[in-house]
């Protein structure tokens, strides 16, 4: 997704959190190493905040001047 979104697009996710993560090992993260990984890919007003249940609605807009190579 960061690869392909315009540069000041806003990337619009959700985390899974609730209780079957433990069974998605690579696949759900915590809010600290989410906000991280999102940063180091040219993200910034990342927002993370809870969303139904089991999920966490993740907010981001890409850098304008980001770059992203991967």
């Amino acid at each position: 997704m960061a690869r392909v979104l315009a540069p000041g697009g806003t990337l619009l996710a959700t985390n899974r959190i609730g209780w079957e993560t433990k069974f998605m090992p690579g696949k759900t993260f915590s809010s600290a190493a989410l906000t991280q990984i999102l940063a180091e890919l040219g993200f910034e007003n990342i927002a993370i905040t809870p969303w139904l249940d089991i999920y966490d609605q993740v907010w981001a807009t890409k850098k304008a001047n980001g770059r992203i190579s991967k």
